[in-house]
């Protein structure tokens, strides 16, 4: 994957063509939205991945919720959603 590292991220926005959370007939829950800046993508991003170190940080230390480590899972998606989606449009030719 070849990067313009010359672009500045107050250029680049989400494709949209990146999903998650796929359900047992095949279809996804979520589809990132296109046409948000990327800044804004990174941003929600880090935030639902602090979400999920708090959550496994509890499951590994014995004080999680019953379902600390499902949400993390389906938060973790998410968050690689959004960076995948952003990394192709880094890379893709504009």
């Amino acid at each position: 994957m070849k990067v313009n590292h010359l672009m500045p991220i107050a250029s680049i926005n989400t494709l949209g063509i990146t999903y998650c959370c796929p359900t047992v007939n095949g279809e996804n829950l979520f589809t990132v939205k296109s046409d948000v800046s990327a800044a804004d993508a990174l941003e929600h991003a880090s935030i639902l991945q602090d979400c999920v170190n708090q959550l496994m940080a509890g499951v590994a230390l014995g004080t999680p919720s019953p379902h600390a480590a499902l949400a993390a899972m389906y938060l973790g998606q998410m968050a690689k959603a959004l960076l995948d989606d952003v990394a192709y449009a880094i890379a893709t030719p504009r």
